[in-house]
């Protein structure tokens, strides 16, 4: 279970990341990293989720998982998860540029009207109308 922490808290690692990890060999072109498959979409910027999670509480990485409880932490203070494209042909930088928030930009936010059960698959049935829910 990840420690309870505030949305402002989660801002702070951000501010954090940016300035003393962002540019470290280890960090630069993380998105890449196979191992990363969402990212936190905020100001423009992506954040590995994880490594925001464990500097926000002091938790190590290796005390929580990723993917579903990482990424439904972070959805429930109100930031956005993307997926983080692992094809060649596809970029890997923000693929939020219109209509902020739709199902139609590779984004998820929690739906104000919907639980994050029912806004992940319709947000997994987004990407592939064959999957069954």
């Amino acid at each position: 279970m990840i420690l309870e922490i505030s949305r402002n808290e989660i801002l702070a690692s951000m501010t954090r990341f940016d300035n003393e990890l962002r540019k470290k060999p280890e960090w630069i072109g993380w998105q890449k990293n196979r191992a990363e498959k969402y990212a936190i979409q905020n100001a423009g910027l992506l954040y590995p989720v994880k490594q925001i999670v464990s500097m926000a509480t002091g938790m190590n990485v290796d005390t929580f998982s990723g993917g579903v409880e990482a990424n439904n932490y972070i959805l429930k203070r109100n930031f956005n998860i993307i997926p983080l494209s692992q094809d060649e042909n596809t970029p890997t930088t923000n693929p939020m540029t219109q209509n902020e928030g739709s199902l139609n930009d590779n984004s998820l936010s929690m739906d104000q009207d919907n639980s994050f059960d029912e806004t992940l698959e319709k947000w997994i049935k987004g990407f592939n109308p064959e999957v069954p829910l």
